[in-house]
């Protein structure tokens, strides 16, 4: 039983290349037929395009008015060790990230910062995390304050 399967292939490829006018008009036989039976369901084909900016301003535009403070764009911050032994969690580490986060708050256009440690932020190993910004402006739109928060070791 094994051997007839392994052959079924082998046949069928046979019977094709010897009688390829045969399977040739099978094939156009059966398009045509899928075109005609496609045609007779009475689907019909969309000619306009629909584009979803209409409805993504309209989201914006609601947001805007119901959550004024979320309405802005949102930033992604990494912190990271930069020796391979030390983890964000160390005292030290934990500090810097903190006063960063608490320097990026006075910045006017932000309107939340979440902290990666009571966020749950931070990767398994212990060596990243994640702060999260949430600005008040859209992101084309937010300035640059005067003075930036410095990096930290």
């Amino acid at each position: 039983m094994e051997i007839a399967l392994v052959q079924l292939p082998v046949r069928l490829a046979r019977f094709a290349f010897r009688r390829r006018r045969l399977v040739l008009a099978l094939w156009l036989i059966a398009a045509v037929a899928a075109i005609a039976l496609a045609q007779a369901s009475g689907v019909r084909r969309m000619t306009t395009s629909r584009s979803p900016a209409p409805r993504r301003r309209n989201a914006s535009n609601v947001l805007t008015a119901k959550l004024p403070a979320f309405s802005g764009g949102q930033s992604t911050i990494v912190f990271a060790t930069t020796n391979g032994s030390g983890k964000v969690t160390d005292a030290e580490a934990k500090a810097a990230i903190e006063s960063a986060l608490t320097k990026i708050k006075s910045v006017p256009q932000v309107s939340s910062v979440a902290d990666p440690f009571q966020g749950n932020l931070v990767s398994p190993s212990g060596q990243v995390a994640l702060g999260q910004v949430q600005w008040s402006a859209k992101a084309t739109d937010v300035k640059t304050p005067t003075s930036m928060p410095s990096r930290t070791p």
